[in-house]
């Protein structure tokens, strides 16, 4: 990850807004965003959100053992994105220049860590020896769901 897999360099704030998927919809707390693959399945090539909630995450291991699944077919898809949502967030590249960033979410606010909606391979994530990801999130503002 950060500098093989998702470029923790690109950061882009945006706003959740109400809408009718309940394959998008971001939670309180870390939030995976991809697009689902597996042929069957209703949303085929469509964005998805795995939620994560709240706590510490390391996203290597979680992109490993395949955790972010599609909420409609439960099939796992590959990272594109991380979505901070109503949180605070300490943000650890671990690796031989580690780095710690900051982030807050408030009200309806979005922060996206990532590609930009460009799909980049989970296998990029897992072959990296380079560095770790932890993302550690703890609640902030309101606790509600709205749809990425």
């Amino acid at each position: 990850m950060g500098k093989k897999g998702i470029s923790l360099d690109h950061v882009h704030r945006g706003e959740a807004h109400e809408g009718d998927t309940d394959w998008t919809i971001v939670r309180p707390g870390l939030n995976y965003v991809g697009f689902c693959k597996n042929q069957s399945c209703p949303v085929k090539n469509h964005s998805v959100v795995c939620n994560r909630g709240h706590g510490s995450h390391l996203v290597n291991d979680d992109v490993t053992n395949d955790v972010p699944k599609c909420p409609k077919c439960s099939t796992a898809f590959a990272l594109s994105e991380i979505c901070l949502y109503q949180c605070r967030a300490k943000v650890v590249v671990h690796g031989h220049d580690s780095t710690t960033d900051r982030y807050e979410a408030k009200g309806s606010e979005t922060i996206m860590l990532g590609s930009g909606g460009q799909p980049k391979g989970a296998k990029e994530v897992r072959r990296s020896g380079e560095c770790l990801v932890e993302i550690t999130t703890k609640a902030v503002g309101l606790d509600a769901c709205v749809v990425c």
